[in-house]
């Protein structure tokens, strides 16, 4: 009897995780997910509040990344990290520097979009340094955790199969060189310059909203707020 009463509650509890697993599973379709379009054009970023609220925003999210980032390095034990995991780890410290820098670079713009400006007496070319983030940006799409990363992406939302994987790892190449010919063919003339590089970004952007299906919750924020302030800035110089 003692047996067959714990057949009976394995039994049951089975089936109560299985008709939880299969509750949350309906659940998830049954939400509606939210979509990155959905939220940017329900934004007026022609409104000076809208666009000074964008930017307390961006500031705030800056300022929180640089708190947890200087906690994490503060709590790492870099003798403790074999080579291949420091290289990871700084790595990862690279790539959020420059999508800071990017963001930094684009709210200073929401002031004044310069031509050049002086720095201890040396010359600095924001166009020529913008790019160069830029060009960092998308050579990330070179980078085998990166590929792989999106590879699983696509085959987590089941587009990709055995079967089709070439087709996807080409759509990753394809896209790097369509941006990389883009930054290498900027328009001398200043204005077009900074509209061809708010191109490159907003296209950049796109891309990585694709791979998430528009998902809100699968976008990183800072993708979020690079193409919000690129559509801004381009928008902007349109005007002028």
């Amino acid at each position: 009897m003692k047996t067959n009463s714990k057949s009976v509650f394995f039994y049951l509890w089975l089936f109560l995780i299985i008709v939880c697993a299969i509750t949350m599973q309906m659940e998830d379709h049954l939400i509606p997910k939210i979509k990155i379009s959905q939220i940017i054009n329900k934004e007026n970023l022609e409104n000076p509040k809208e666009i000074e609220l964008l930017r307390a925003e961006i500031e705030q999210y800056l300022t929180t990344n640089m708190t947890n980032r200087a906690v994490t390095m503060d709590e790492q034990s870099y003798d403790q990290l074999s080579p291949a995991q420091a290289s990871v780890f700084f790595r990862k410290l690279d790539r959020e520097e420059n999508t800071k820098l990017i963001l930094q670079y684009m709210l200073s713009f929401l002031n004044e979009i310069p031509a050049a400006n002086r720095t201890n007496g040396e010359m600095i070319d924001p166009v020529k340094q913008f790019q160069e983030f830029l060009q960092s940006e998308v050579a990330l799409l070179l980078e085998e955790d990166v590929i792989r990363a999106i590879l699983l992406e696509y085959s987590e939302n089941g587009l990709q199969e055995a079967d089709n994987y070439w087709h996807y790892e080409a759509r990753v190449m394809d896209k790097r060189l369509e941006l990389e010919y883009l930054l290498a063919e900027i328009p001398k003339e200043p204005t077009q310059t900074y509209l061809q590089l708010f191109r490159v970004l907003k296209n950049l952007c796109l891309f990585w909203f694709d791979i998430g299906r528009e998902d809100v919750s699968q976008a990183r924020r800072s993708d979020i707020y690079m193409y919000k302030l690129a559509c801004l800035l381009q928008s902007k110089m349109q005007k002028k």
